[in-house]
């Protein structure tokens, strides 16, 4: 069974993939928002860690 933060990180990676809108200067670069996406990830599984082990 994944974990939600699993769900989220992919549902997150493919809504990235989608073409991106004429206003991208606008926006942060993928990789500004990759990397928030990887920090969010990695606080997510030490909050929802099931062996209570900092294991990251």
């Amino acid at each position: 069974m994944k974990s939600a933060a699993v769900i989220d990180f992919t549902a997150y990676m493919e809504q990235r993939s989608q073409p991106e809108p004429l206003t991208k200067h606008a926006q942060p670069s993928y990789s500004e928002e990759l990397g928030i996406a990887i920090q969010t990830l990695i606080q997510q599984l030490r909050q929802s860690n099931p062996f209570k082990k900092p294991f990251i």
